[in-house]
């Protein structure tokens, strides 16, 4: 394997940019596979996304009862001072 993909866990290091949560809001509001599929795909600049977890990933979308599950930015604490 020729590559390495560095992944920034949401929201740890910064946070949305307002233009990428507009782009998502119809698919969390309203989710559909076809956005599911239409979103990844704008994510990665069409670079077409592995069709094997499109396959999950689309259907699970739309699934009655799903609950979207997103934590907050981690806290920071400040390095403590010796006296």
């Amino acid at each position: 394997m020729d590559r390495l993909a560095l992944i920034d866990p949401t929201q740890v290091f910064a946070g949305f940019r307002p233009g990428y949560l507009l782009r998502a809001l119809p698919s969390l509001l309203r989710p559909s596979e076809a956005r599911a599929r239409a979103f990844p795909a704008w994510e990665t600049g069409d670079s077409r996304p592995d069709e094997a977890g499109q396959r999950l990933y689309a259907p699970a979308t739309t699934v009655p009862g799903r609950k979207l599950v997103a934590g907050g930015r981690p806290r920071t604490t400040s390095p403590r001072r010796s006296s």
